[in-house]
């Protein structure tokens, strides 16, 4: 993996944790923000799912659709994961 995914993929978690004001507490955003930090990308996305779906958080549209970014630029394969980000809430337009 080059620099590029990397800088893409932090963009991308950067833009999730923004939009997710909203919705996340100070401390949920900070654990995943850690994470990130640390190029922990696959941690910190299920840490994200499983903050949402456990506690049933319902997420702008925006945040979905930069989940679905996510999953594709990080190539996941996992039912588990894919399932997960299928199952968050989101809010209706």
């Amino acid at each position: 993996m080059d620099i590029q995914y990397f800088q893409k993929v932090e963009n991308l978690f950067v833009s999730l944790l923004f939009n997710s004001k909203s919705v996340l507490s100070e401390t949920e955003l900070r654990e995943i923000e850690l994470l990130v930090t640390v190029s922990e990308f696959g941690i910190a996305l299920e840490s994200y799912l499983f903050i949402c779906n456990e506690d049933n958080k319902v997420v702008p549209p925006k945040v979905k659709s930069i989940l679905d970014k996510l999953i594709d630029e990080m190539a996941v394969t996992d039912e588990g994961i894919v399932s997960a980000v299928a199952e968050v809430k989101v809010l209706a337009a």
